[in-house]
């Protein structure tokens, strides 16, 4: 008999705040911190997408019931959900990075996704909960990755650590402003796919900017149109100069 996926029990307005936060961070959050900064090269955009998407997060579920943490591993940042509904970990990563992970040793696996999957090593939640947290019985390593995960799980704003179902990893890639892929995992100690889901079937974007047509001269570069909503965001922050004959974003120089 096969066993229910366990993913099955993330809410799907959840998923739908995850992909909103990558949508945005990718197309209108970066295009206002552009045309902001007015930045002539692009060489930490990878980055700033990044930070403009975690920022979506917290917004995003600053008001529900998913709790979060933030932690800083190395050069990185890791940012944690916590989804009280499923009883779910969530973490996040780009496609690119995951598939690099696949292929690497065990050995060469970032250590906070070692700990994370410890959550996974038994399906049976309520008996793994009790004994991943009791350090009295593990080897060096083990012992090593549950310190870890318990420091991980420390950052939330109330005990998580005894209530945790499961981790997830939710996998995503965007280019051009578009999500072009979102999955979730729930992997094993080695990195073993257990059970999967394609998030991209189960959301869909919701515009705040849209293409519009725009008569241009010689001179004129198009740009896209501003809604009135991405219009009425962008002002308070003073962002760009809007012209008041349309809502067009100005030429630079």
């Amino acid at each position: 008999m096969a066993h229910q996926n366990c993913l099955d029990s993330i809410p799907k307005h959840i998923i739908q705040k995850i992909f909103q936060s990558i949508f945005s961070a990718g197309g209108e959050d970066y295009q206002e911190a552009e045309n902001y900064l007015d930045l002539q090269t692009h060489i930490s955009k990878p980055f700033v997408k990044w930070d403009l998407f975690h920022r979506n997060l917290i917004r995003n579920f600053s008001e529900s019931k998913v709790l979060f943490s933030s932690n800083k591993r190395g050069m990185w940042e890791v940012l944690l959900l916590y989804e009280r509904e499923s009883r779910m970990l969530l973490s996040f990563m780009s496609d690119a990075r995951f598939k690099e992970i696949q292929r690497n040793e065990p050995e060469a696996r970032p250590k906070y996704i070692q700990a994370l999957t410890l959550l996974n090593e038994k399906l049976d939640a309520k008996r793994r909960q009790k004994a991943l947290f009791d350090a009295e019985e593990s080897d060096g390593d083990t012992e090593e990755l549950r310190t870890l995960l318990n420091s991980l799980c420390n950052g939330f704003t109330e005990p998580v650590d005894d209530q945790i179902n499961h981790h997830v990893l939710v996998v995503f890639s965007s280019n051009y402003g578009q999500v072009t892929s979102l999955k979730a995992y729930v992997l094993d100690s080695d990195f073993g796919i257990v059970y999967e889901q394609d998030w991209l079937d189960k959301a869909k974007p919701i515009l705040s900017i849209e293409v519009g047509k725009i008569s241009r001269d010689e001179t004129e570069y198009i740009k896209p149109k501003l809604t009135a909503k991405a219009t009425k965001r962008m002002r308070p922050k003073e962002l760009v100069s809007l012209r008041t004959s349309d809502t067009s974003v100005p030429k630079h120089g």
